[in-house]
């Protein structure tokens, strides 16, 4: 859904940086096309899971240490809908946002 899949969130120095495909292959003038190619060769993953992996694990940490809503969380991480997020974690970790922090929560 609106290439959500290929916004990246940077999390470092207390903000977030949302990075794409595009702002990378223009940081280490590459094509883009030809930066996507070579990013699947050398991972054997693509751009998009990399990145969605990446939101994922920032979801998780949100999850257990902090008391972010789903709606917070998934701003945060870079989705634009609470829905996608939710249906995109649970099929990517077989449990739902909710049943992860009540189950890991360390607050």
């Amino acid at each position: 859904s609106d290439h959500e899949g290929n916004r990246y969130c940077y999390f470092g120095g207390g903000r977030i940086t949302r990075v794409t495909l595009s702002d990378l292959a223009k940081k280490f003038h590459y094509n883009e096309a030809y930066l996507s190619s070579l990013i699947k060769k050398t991972f054997n993953i693509s751009f998009s899971t990399i990145l969605k992996n990446i939101k994922m694990i920032h979801a998780k940490a949100f999850l257990i240490n902090t008391d972010m809503n789903l709606d917070e969380i998934s701003i945060a991480i870079g989705y634009n809908s609470v829905d996608h997020f939710i249906r995109t974690f649970t099929r990517l970790n077989g449990i739902t946002p909710g049943k992860y922090r009540k189950h890991y929560s360390k607050i």
